[in-house]
C-alpha cells in the first residue's frame, strides 16, 4: 500500500523511501555482480541507513537483501565476494541504523529483523567452514563433509546455548 500510495503522487516521506528503497536494491545487487564488485556492498549499507532515516518500512528492505543472501547461498552461488558484501551491508546498515533514535536497537531485538541477523550468522559460519576447507586443501565430497560437520555441529550449539541463555 505505501508504495502505490507513493506511485499515486502521495508526497509524503514514501515518495524519498522509494528513491532510498530502489538506490538499495541496486547496490546490493552491483555489490554481488562478480569478484570484484563487494565494495558496492558498503555503498548499499549506506543507502540502506538513508532509507531507515526516510521510511519506517526499512525492514522490508533488510528481509529482502537477507533473503537473497540466503537463496545464494543454498543455490550454491556463494563466493567470498557474497561474503564480503552481506557482511559489509548488515554491519554498516546495522550500525548507521540502530543511530536513528527512534529505531534505537530495535534491529537485534524485533522478531521481524531476526532472519536478517541468522543469515548474517550463518554467512559467518558458512565463510569459515569454506576458509577451513581451503586450508585442509578438501577437494571431495567427502573430505569437505569431514570439515563441515563439526564446524555445524559447533556452530548449533552455539545457538541453542543462546536462545537458553
Amino acid at each position: 500500500s505505501h508504495i502505490m500510495r507513493a506511485i499515486a503522487g502521495g508526497f509524503d516521506n514514501e515518495s524519498v523511501a522509494i528513491t532510498a528503497m530502489v538506490l538499495t536494491f541496486y547496490l546490493w545487487t552491483r555489490s554481488v555482480r562478480n569478484k570484484g564488485s563487494w565494495p558496492f556492498g558498503i555503498l548499499a549499507g549506506l543507502a540502506y541507513f538513508y532509507m531507515v532515516a526516510t521510511w519506517g518500512g526499512f525492514v522490508f528492505v533488510l528481509n529482502l537483501v537477507a533473503v537473497h543472501a540466503f537463496v545464494l547461498v543454498v543455490t550454491g552461488k556463494y563466493t567470498h565476494g557474497l561474503h564480503k558484501s552481506y557482511t559489509l551491508f548488515y554491519i554498516i546498515g546495522t550500525v548507521l541504523a540502530i543511530q536513528v533514535p527512534i529505531v534505537n536497537l530495535t534491529p537485534l531485538k524485533s522478531m521481524e529483523q531476526l532472519s536478517a541477523l541468522l543469515v548474517f550468522a550463518g554467512m559467518q559460519v558458512w565463510a569459515f567452514m569454506e576458509y577451513r576447507i581451503e586450508a585442509k586443501k578438501a577437494k571431495t565430497f567427502a573430505e569437505k563433509w569431514q570439515v563441515r560437520i563439526p564446524i555445524i555441529t559447533a556452530a548449533a550449539m552455539a545457538g541453542v546455548a543462546v536462545i537458553i541463555a
